[in-house]
Formats: C-alpha cells, sequence, structure tokens
C-alpha cells in the first residue's frame, strides 16, 4: 500500500509538472485510444490490449460483395492455411481479372490488419505480411488469403494481448526462427523473432530476408543477426530509462550449427558468401551482450512468426505470446 501511495503521489507530480507547460485535462485511467480498448489488472499488475472496433470495422466493408461478406463472417481458428500457398502466378495478370481486382479494397483492408497486428496481434504477423508481399498485384486467392485474416480477427475480437506481471527484475530475453526457402517465388527465406521483456512481447518481426540463403542454418543465421540487432536497441532504450541490463540478453534458437557458428572466431567452410553484416552478431556474443541457448523447434516461439501453423501448434504459441482470452 505504501509503494502505491507512494507512485500515485509520483504520478500527481508528474501531471503538475506537464500541466504546468502544457494545459493538460487528466480524464483518470486510459480506457481507450485510437480505437485501441486498455484493461488492467492492477493484482497482478497486468494490462490488456485489444482492437474489438477496428475488428468490427473491417467486418462492415461497403465493398465486399456477398461472397466476401459470408467469408469474413465464416468463424475460422488459425489467421492461414497452412495447405494453402501463395505465390505470384496467383496476381491478376489477365484484363478481366485486373479490372475484378480493382474493385476490391485491398490495400485498405490490409492496412487496417497490420494497424492491428501491430499494435496488439502479433499473431497474425505471418499471415498479414504474406499477403502483403502481393499488394500491389493482388489476385482472388490472395484476396481470399486476406479475409481469412479478417474472419479469424472477427472470430477472435474478444482476445486481448497481455503485458506486465509481477516482477522483481526487469530482463529481455528473444527467440529467433527462420523458415529457409519459405518463399515460392525467389526461394527466399522468412525471418521470424520476438523479443520479450520478462514474458511479455514488446517487438515482433515476420519478414522476408533480401537474399537467398543456401542453407537452413544460413537463414538462421541472419534471422539472428537481424533480432540481434534490435536486441541492442533494446538494451540502449532500457538503459536511459534507468533499467541497464546488468547480463547477457538471452537469444533461443533451435538450429545448433547456427549456434556454433555465432559463437566461433573462425569462419567455417560454407560460410565465406555470407554478407559482412551479419557477422554483427558474434561481437555481441563476445562482448557478452548476447548469449545463445539452444531451444527445441518444437518449443520454439518464434515458429508461429515463420510459417503458417496447424491449429493446435498455433494456439500454443499464441497463448505464449500472450494473445488470450480474459
Amino acid at each position: 500500500m505504501i509503494i502505491s501511495c507512494k507512485t500515485q503521489l509520483e504520478m500527481k507530480l508528474i501531471k503538475k509538472t506537464i500541466h504546468e507547460q502544457f494545459p493538460i485535462k487528466d480524464k483518470g485511467p486510459i480506457t481507450i485510444f485510437l480505437n485501441m480498448y486498455f484493461k488492467r489488472n492492477r493484482i497482478k499488475r497486468e494490462i490488456y490490449l485489444s482492437q474489438p472496433l477496428k475488428i468490427e470495422k473491417l467486418l462492415s466493408n461497403d465493398k465486399y460483395n456477398e461472397r466476401d461478406y459470408t467469408q469474413v463472417r465464416t468463424p475460422t481458428k488459425v489467421p492461414a492455411n497452412p495447405d494453402v500457398q501463395l505465390f505470384s502466378e496467383m496476381c491478376a495478370n489477365t484484363p478481366e481479372m485486373q479490372a475484378i481486382m480493382k474493385k476490391k479494397p485491398y490495400k485498405s483492408i490490409l492496412g487496417q490488419v497490420l494497424f492491428i497486428m501491430i499494435t496488439c496481434r502479433p499473431d497474425i504477423a505471418t499471415a498479414v505480411s504474406k499477403c502483403g508481399q502481393f499488394a500491389q498485384n493482388p489476385g482472388i486467392e490472395h484476396w481470399k488469403a486476406l479475409l481469412q485474416i479478417v474472419a479469424y480477427l472477427n472470430s477472435t475480437k474478444d482476445m486481448c494481448f497481455k503485458l506486465g506481471g509481477i516482477t522483481k527484475e526487469i530482463i529481455l530475453n528473444a527467440y529467433s526462427d527462420s523458415d529457409w526457402g519459405g518463399d515460392l517465388d525467389k526461394r527466399r527465406s522468412r525471418t521470424g523473432f520476438v523479443i520479450r521483456l520478462n514474458d511479455s512481447p514488446v517487438t515482433w518481426m515476420s519478414k522476408l530476408q533480401t537474399s537467398i540463403a543456401l542453407s537452413s542454418t544460413e537463414s538462421e543465421y541472419v534471422a539472428l543477426s537481424l533480432c540481434a540487432r534490435d536486441i541492442i536497441w533494446c538494451r540502449y532504450l532500457l538503459e536511459q530509462m534507468g533499467f541497464t541490463q546488468r547480463q547477457p540478453t538471452t537469444i533461443y534458437e533451435d538450429n545448433l550449427s547456427c549456434i556454433k557458428i555465432a559463437e566461433s572466431h573462425k569462419l567455417p567452410p560454407g560460410t565465406k558468401h555470407v554478407e559482412i553484416k551479419y557477422h554483427f552478431i558474434r561481437d555481441k556474443i563476445e562482448s557478452k551482450e548476447i548469449i545463445l541457448k539452444y531451444e527445441t523447434t518444437h518449443e520454439m516461439l518464434a515458429d508461429i512468426l515463420t510459417k503458417a501453423l496447424p491449429f493446435m501448434k498455433f494456439r500454443k504459441h499464441r497463448n505464449t505470446l500472450g494473445v488470450e482470452d480474459t
């Protein structure tokens, strides 16, 4: 109770100081901002974010035809079908198909689900990224895949993104993974990683790599380096906020060969072609800012950010990400 009172006094002082420079109105604890809902459990020190208004707006687009409207209202358990692959041959390549797709609000819907993903729904990151690849010239199959994301959000609109929790210290950790050659057009791999503050995700990525990896180890190594760059930024930010990370940040990785290359001072055969910038991870391991730990593929949280998963595995990782019913 003493801590709670002290915190309240500090907040009053902060608000008073701000008001002296910029006139403000104190409307009490935040409940909604940019259509995003906030709920708190002060006993558990948790906060829950959700976007039900944005999702409802997605369902009422006046450019949907009857078939579109039926699909977005049909319940689905996953945002992307693991048995369906998207590629460029599905794009609108005839004048007739292009005329049809011009009537579809593809970019508008994509932008809205992208905003929802960035703010509070990391579970749809992979599906949104894949649909984003074809934003310039989508075809009917791409449109159906985008509508499945909307249908999934509608089926799970009451779910919240949980942050916080009771803890004694602030510790960063991360999971890094890749899907080797998952892109059917150029055989590029997909990087997926999530950085967490204790058990709460604070940043995540699902993105195609810019170059073609010649092995799964190489694609994992590239993903690991990209993850490390964001971790260093997070460490600097926390330091500025007064939460200096005294210990190395742990990155969990499911490829032992990748870990060995990152921890080695030598350049193993078959890796000489890897761009110098990806060896950034080695310096950070040597400076003891980052440490690598092996995690089994089954438990690899970042797997949800590299590919479409079957429901049971998807649900397991979704819950670990903190997207759950409250």
